[in-house]
């Protein structure tokens, strides 16, 4: 509703130069899906835009390479029960089932990102085991550091988690991904890697 928008528009703006940067963009996401969900038809892309233009130098955090690339990271979480291999998807409104990512900060390592990421996204704690590779998408202008993450702690309590997670085992993951060519290498490259390890 619109009393639920403006309440949390209101605790965003005074969190500004309080909270940490993750926290600021939790709160954004969440302004968005509030908003996102309370317009319908045509309406929302006439008045999604102000919203999101007003809201976005929050993220002025973000990373860019030398072409000017936005700098992202993203792990692969994947935890083996018995002998098999499971992936975790997020699900996200405007695509569905993918891949938990974001964006670098500054003074952040890829690495660290992903780390992060898999904490704020799907509430999840691992170790990186390595790195998948890195991974251009040029129509979006984002170069992304992919990582195998294994998970060793599913957390009920975390930052993002109002949106829905998921394990999938790889075939069925790949079959979700399957229209996103840069998911589906990483994908493809995950599984390449774990069948190296057994």
């Amino acid at each position: 509703s619109l009393h639920s928008i403006i309440i949390e528009f209101e605790s965003l703006r005074r969190s500004i130069g309080t909270d940490s940067a993750a926290k600021l963009r939790a709160r954004y996401r969440k302004l968005n899906l509030l908003f996102q969900s309370s317009c319908i038809g045509g309406f929302r892309l006439v008045c999604r835009k102000p919203l999101v233009i007003k809201i976005n130098p929050l993220l002025s955090d973000r990373t860019f390479d030398s072409r000017g690339y936005r700098r992202r990271a993203i792990p692969v979480c994947f935890r083996t029960l018995s002998s098999d291999t499971m992936i975790l998807l997020l699900e996200r409104r405007s695509y569905g089932w993918t891949i938990p990512g974001g964006g670098v900060d500054q003074g952040e390592e890829s690495k660290d990102s992903a780390e992060r990421e898999a904490y704020e996204e799907v509430g999840v704690r691992g170790t990186i085991v390595n790195k998948l590779g890195a991974y251009d998408e040029h129509h979006g202008k984002k170069t992304s550091d992919a990582y195998l993450f294994e998970v060793s702690e599913v957390l009920t309590d975390y930052p993002e988690k109002d949106r829905k997670r998921r394990w999938f085992s790889i075939p069925e993951a790949m079959k979700l991904l399957q229209e996103n060519k840069t998911l589906l290498s990483i994908l493809q490259e995950a599984e390449r890697q774990l069948q190296n390890r057994n």
